[in-house]
């Protein structure tokens, strides 16, 4: 359910995949923590579960990361629980998904999950990340089309239809980050925007020529934390 990271770190970080991905789309990430990855296949499971692990191993605060899908995760569960949580990071994240548009996704699933997802990845990226979209390719690609099932992405997509970003519910929380590429073709920035807009404690880190998967980028730990 979770798969446990030691990085002779103090704090610990949960982090949270977006849809059609996994724990280890994380695999280059490098921050102040020791790793707790979630490795459900359901997001819908993930409050109960993270309240599971808190509670066997005596943690009282966690940190979240969650990117795309897992930010809704992230987010419900910092807005249920806030005195668990010791900062909240959003990366890649949009108001919400509109439910037509996720029923179309379900349609070219079925058709051919494989042609769909890879033309999914490869939008996760715009055209100055190459680099990046190769390394999707050689290392995971052949893994996710081959081992992702239907049945999984068909209930996240109906989880994510029942979900909405509401800013207010956050309020409470001290310390916040949204993080987002301009050119992200899945999570439009200007809805970010409006969610950092809305809450006056959180810090909104954009990078440059960079789509979905910000984290992938080697000064991602160093903007995430130079102020």
């Amino acid at each position: 359910m979770f798969k446990f990271v030691d990085r002779s770190q103090t704090d610990y970080l949960v982090l949270i995949p977006g849809w059609a991905f996994d724990y280890k789309i994380f695999a280059t990430l490098d921050l102040p923590y020791n790793y707790f990855h979630f490795c459900d296949q359901y997001l819908a499971n993930f409050e109960d579960k993270l309240k599971e692990l808190l509670a066997h191993n005596n943690i009282k605060r966690i940190s979240l990361f969650g990117w795309s899908q897992g930010a809704f995760a992230a987010c419900n569960f910092a807005a249920k629980n806030p005195s668990s949580v010791e900062e909240l990071i959003l990366v890649s994240v949009r108001k919400k998904y509109e439910p037509k548009n996720l029923q179309n996704i379900k349609k070219y699933i079925s058709k051919n999950k494989a042609a769909y997802l890879y033309s999914f990845y490869r939008k996760c990226f715009c055209k100055n990340e190459k680099d990046h979209f190769c390394w999707l390719k050689n290392t995971l690609l052949k893994d996710y089309l081959g081992t992702i099932s239907s049945s999984h992405l068909v209930a996240n997509l109906d989880y994510l239809s029942q979900l909405q970003i509401q800013p207010e519910l956050i309020k409470k929380l001290e310390r916040v980050k949204l993080v987002h590429g301009t050119e992200d073709k899945i999570a439009p920035i200007n809805e970010a925007a409006d969610i950092a807009n809305a809450l006056p404690q959180a810090q909104f880190i954009c990078f440059e020529h960079t789509g979905h998967l910000p984290f992938l980028r080697k000064d991602f730990s160093k903007r995430l934390y130079e102020s």
